[in-house]
Parts: C-alpha cells; structure tokens; sequence
C-alpha cells in the first residue's frame, strides 16, 4: 500500500526524472541513488512533511533513513537498489503501477501540490546528478554555517567537505547556485555574491 509519505517521495521522484528528461539532461528513465538521495532533501525543504536528518556524506548531504525507505519499496514500488550493495551506484526505475497509486493517493491534496511545485521551483535547472549535487552541497553548507558566508567561505568549505568536492565545484558553480537558492528564497537573499 502506498502511504502519503511513499506517495510523496515517489511523486517527487518521478516529477524529478521527467523535468530530467525534458531538459535534456538525462535520456534515461532512472535516477541515481545520489539524485534520489538530493530529491528527498529538497522535498523536505520545500515544505514535505518528514524529519529526515540529514548529514554531510561523499556525494552531499545524506540521510540513511532515505535507503532505509528504498530498501522497503524495492521491488514494489521501484527496482534497481537490490540489497543494497551497489551503493551510490544504484539507478532506480520507477513502477508505474506504484506511481498511479500514489497520485491517487495525493490527487487532491492542495498541501502537497504546493509542496511539489516548490520543489520543483528549487531544483529547477539542476536536475541532473551534477547539478543536484552542488545544489544540495551549497545549500548544506550556508545553511549549516554560523552566520550569512561570503562566497570565498562557501567555496572554502566546500573544500573541507572533501578534496573530490573542492576539485569538481568551481567558485562561479557555486555562485550559480546560491543566487539560484536566494532566488528560490532558501538562504539570506540580502547577501551580494
């Protein structure tokens, strides 16, 4: 059976893909474990209703309570993450079937339609694996610090989140991306960069 929270996540999922899809920036009909992993993140700010901890991991934030979920629906609701042992590798293919009831389920909830195009607005342009990783990673990141960060501090701690991490997120990236997240209203939109 699919709850709202499976319903939710599963919808966001798919809206994530095909927006994907259309963009161009994908040709396939999966998404990562990392893009489902960032997806779960940015549903959650956009107002779903979980408590997801996440924490900082190789590939951005991360909250094992998202595998946890996978885990459950393997098989049901989606296929591609197994037993698990693939890792950030794992590509998920959603089941139609499990998709349909889950607009069912959510059909009429004006709560969540506003929900889905929030997180639609906050990954709009970033949806691809790339993409939704720097936006997660520099959103963790301001969010996380003390107070407002420069873009110097923004791209220096995203250095000392790992050297993979400084190497493949440049500062005009970073910068893309949180104008993108002050346009979306996610962090201080006072804050010149």
């Amino acid at each position: 059976m699919v709850t709202k929270a499976k319903a939710a996540l599963l919808l966001a999922f798919e809206r994530y893909r095909d927006r994907s899809v259309s963009s161009g920036s994908s040709d396939s009909s999966a998404i990562s474990l990392v893009e489902a992993q960032k997806v779960a993140y940015f549903l959650q700010l956009a107002g779903g209703k979980t408590t997801w901890t996440f924490t900082p991991s190789h590939f951005g934030p991360y909250a094992s309570t998202i595998d946890q979920f996978i885990s459950s629906v393997e098989g049901h609701f989606l296929h591609g993450f197994g037993d698990g042992s693939s890792g950030s590798k794992a590509t998920l293919t959603l089941e139609e079937s499990a998709l349909q009831e889950a607009r069912e389920v959510l059909g009429g909830d004006e709560a969540f339609r506003r929900t889905l195009e929030r997180f639609e607005a906050i990954v709009d342009g970033f949806e691809f694996p790339y993409g939704i990783e720097l936006l997660s990673t520099v959103h963790y990141v301001v969010s996380h610090a003390p107070s407002t960060p420069s873009l110097d501090e923004v791209v220096a701690a995203i250095g000392r989140w790992s050297e993979r991490k400084g190497r493949l997120f440049k500062p005009r990236q970073a910068q893309t991306a949180y104008r993108h997240l002050q346009q979306v209203q996610l962090v201080d939109t006072t804050v010149t960069m």
